[in-house]
This record gives structure tokens, sequence and C-alpha cells, in this order.
């Protein structure tokens, strides 16, 4: 996958009173992530990082509660319904007599509003890295799933006698990565980004990139999108930035920097900044693609893009599997994000978000949820 070029490489947080902060990275390219979260019965999700890898944030497989504990009809009396019927008697299980739910997301009266800005410094990344060793190392062996982010940086010197700078003639820099998602920074400012899918992972970048005489600092910001949930020998499965990495189009042809001395920084600093009963959801639909906290407490990621799929309505004869129902095509995979009212406070509470691609954070807002089921 060859990635988008970019023309800035700012990094922003914005401060706000619910309070809120919003960290963008300002690129240019826009995919889908999915982020599963097992479910509690009270209705709050695994949070950090233990989602599945490309799946989105809800409960598995039409479950009869929904990720903010409430009641999903028809599965949830269909299935009491099952429970209390006399054990050894035939029981009809494809027979549902039960209206499906009626959800609501109702806008609040909370403005989100007063944004105060600042950079993410990339420039700053090699100098703040705690750990520097010859070659590359696996993403997840480092960050120990503290971070989905995980900096890699080396330098690289340059001959002020280079033809290539003679004729401002950009290199070809070409990685490979086992996934999932990659932000190139060239001297700070970005190059490009790409991102693996759920079937392919692995994949390779390629981007022209300009480099000047003496050293040359090249960052590449490599991130999770989940873990593997499903399979054999969890151990051999590797995220993260391997190679091998070349540069192309120097005087003696290519220049492998696979084994050069990488520096290694996990996270980023915004992600250390860190009302009723009805639960409470975010609205992201105008945003991009990154993650949010609330008080501290990472409420997940997020990556805004139009589902497919087909959603001829669900069939519930049979083993149920996945495709047996598809909703919501045409619409964001994922729109609202689940507040847990527990984590909030009367006033000032700080909402932090870290937005990879780029979006709107003046259209973000704060709704509830309403489901209204009707019973047998």
């Amino acid at each position: 996958m060859e990635a988008n070029s970019a023309s800035s490489s700012s990094h922003y947080w914005f401060s706000l009173c619910i309070s809120m902060v919003f960290l963008s990275l300002n690129l240019t390219q826009c995919f889908v992530t999915y982020d599963r979260k097992a479910p509690l019965i009270d209705g709050k999700s695994r949070i950090l990082f233990s989602g599945g890898p490309f799946i989105t944030t809800s409960y598995d497989y039409d479950a009869p509660i929904d990720e903010y504990g409430l009641i999903r009809q028809p599965k949830y009396d269909h299935l009491k319904e099952l429970h209390k019927h006399p054990p050894g008697l035939p029981f009809n299980t494809a027979e549902v007599g039960i209206e499906s739910s009626r959800v609501q997301m109702v806008p609040m009266n909370v403005k989100l509003q007063s944004w105060d800005t600042f950079n993410e410094d990339v420039n700053s990344v090699e100098d703040e890295s705690p750990m520097t060793v010859r070659g590359l190392l696996e993403q997840l062996n480092i960050t120990r799933d503290t971070s989905d982010y995980l900096w890699y940086t080396t330098s690289l010197q340059i001959s002020s006698s280079a033809s290539f700078l003679r004729n401002d003639t950009p290199l070809a820099l070409s990685v490979q990565s086992a996934g999932q998602g990659i932000h190139a920074f060239i001297n700070g400012l970005l190059t490009g980004s790409a991102f693996g899918t759920r079937k392919k992972r692995r994949f390779s970048f390629t981007v022209n990139v300009h480099l000047h005489p003496g050293a040359n600092t090249i960052s590449i910001l490599s991130i999770a999108v989940g873990l593997q949930n499903i399979g054999t020998h969890f151990e051999t499965w590797n995220i993260g930035f391997l190679g091998p990495v070349v540069l192309q189009g120097l005087v003696e042809g290519k220049r492998q920097l696979t084994w050069q001395k990488w520096s290694y920084k996990v996270g980023l600093k915004g992600e250390a900044n860190n009302l009723g009963d009805d639960p409470l959801s975010l609205d992201m639909s105008s945003m991009g693609k990154g993650q949010i906290w609330i008080n501290g407490q990472s409420i997940g990621r997020y990556w805004t893009t139009p589902a497919n799929g087909n959603c001829s309505g669900c069939n519930y004869v049979g083993a149920f599997r996945q495709t047996k129902c598809h909703f919501g095509c045409g619409s964001l995979s994922q729109q609202w994000y689940h507040v847990p009212r527990s984590w909030l406070k009367p006033t000032q509470n700080l909402l932090v978000v870290f937005e990879e691609i780029g979006g709107d954070a003046s259209k973000m807002s704060l709704v509830k949820r309403l489901v209204k089921n009707n019973g047998i």
C-alpha cells in the first residue's frame, strides 16, 4: 500500500471545558478501524488495548445486552423464554415473538468549547527515547500493551557532495511492516502513512523523501489496532515496523537501514494527559482515527468509515454466523463511543482525544442512549 503524502507534521492537543483535549497528527489518509471490546454484564467494556484486530467496538454475535448495559431485543427475552422452557421438551428457537429494540441517541445540552492547543513534538522523540539498539524490535515486546503507539527513530548522515542534492532529486524510502499502521516523518515532517487490513495486516510502504546534507532523522510511528484474538501460537504473531528498510537512489544504489541503531519510545506525550442515569456516548462522526480518554480512563479506539455488507436482516434459524445479522450498511462502522458514568465527576471532567488523520473536533457531541423494549 502506498501512502498519501501530507503537507503538515503538526500534532495538536486541544484542551476544552467539559474540559477536552484534542490531539491531531494532521494526516491525509482515512481508513476504518475496528476495536472489539469484551462484554461485561454491568455494561462496561474491557478498556485499554485488548480489542481484536480491526474489529468494531460492540458486543459480539447479537448479544442479549449492548455495550451500554441495556437490553437488546429480541435476543434478551427470547433467551429468557428458552431458559424457562421445561427441560426435555422441544423449543422452536427460530420462532421469535418479541419486537426488536428501538434505539435512540438523544442530544444533550452539553457544549464542547474553549479549545486550547499545543503540539506533540516529533523532533524531540529521539532525545526522549530511553532505549537504543541495533536492528528493529517487535512492538508488543516493547510497549507491553501500555500503548498502541511506538516510535522507531534512526539517524542518517548525508554527504554535502551527494549528487542527488545538486539535482534536488528525492530518494525512495521502502519499508515492510508486520502491522497494523505507520506514520513516517523525515526531519520532523510528515512524509506519508499506510495501514494494513483485517485480512492482510502486513503491508509494504514506499514514499519519496527529501534529505539534506548532514544528519537526517527518520521517525516511524507504528500503530497497533488490536491484538490477535483467534487461532493458535499467538506468540508467533508480530506487530510493528520490522523491516527490511531500504533507502534507494543514492550514489551506491541502495542503503539497508534495517540494522542501523534505532531508538524506541513508547506512546505519546498527550496520552499522559490523561451526568443522569441514562448511558452516555460521544458522537465521533466528525473525526477520523485515534483514541479517546475521559479523566485518564481509556474509552478506546475510533476510526470512522462507511460499513459494507449484506444488510438483509437478522436470521436466527440454525447455527449463528456473523453474516446472519448485518445492519447499518452504508452508515459509519461506529459513530458513538460509550462514556461510563462511573468515570465522570460533577464538574471539571477532562476528555482527551488523539486524532491521527484529521477531523472537526467542534462537531463532537455528547449524547445519551435510550432504548424502548415492548417485551412479550
